[in-house]
């Protein structure tokens, strides 16, 4: 059998917002998971921040925690003008916080993958 269950129960969570919608966005916790294999003894380690939400589409709304939320959104191309296609974390984070500024929340990506950094 290669399957595994668990239960996480949390109690009284600190909610994950988009930061559109609140102003202490984002609170991730901290999740360890260790994983062995009783045959080998192998043991492997993983750390993930997670974000708990309660996301629910209707009819009419896309809801987020019960609030409604707006995926006000642009198109966006990974390269610039005068650098090209490259990473440039200044110029990441000028534009990240130019994306913050006008209240965009969502982003949709050129035609080629992005690079992890930006994602």
């Amino acid at each position: 059998n290669n399957e595994v269950s668990g239960d996480l129960i949390v109690y009284q969570p600190t909610l994950w917002w988009p930061w559109t919608m609140s102003d202490t966005p984002g609170y991730l916790y901290p999740l360890d998971v260790n994983c062995t294999d009783r045959r080998s003894g192998i043991t492997d380690f993983y750390r993930l921040a997670i974000g708990i939400r309660e996301v629910k589409v209707t009819d009419t709304q896309f809801l987020i925690n019960g609030k409604p939320f707006y995926l006000n959104g642009v198109d966006k191309h990974e390269d610039w003008d005068i650098i090209g296609k490259g990473i440039d974390i200044a110029l990441v984070t000028k534009d990240i916080h130019l994306l913050k500024w006008l209240g965009v929340a969502a982003f949709r990506t050129s035609h080629y993958p992005y690079a992890e950094e930006i994602l």
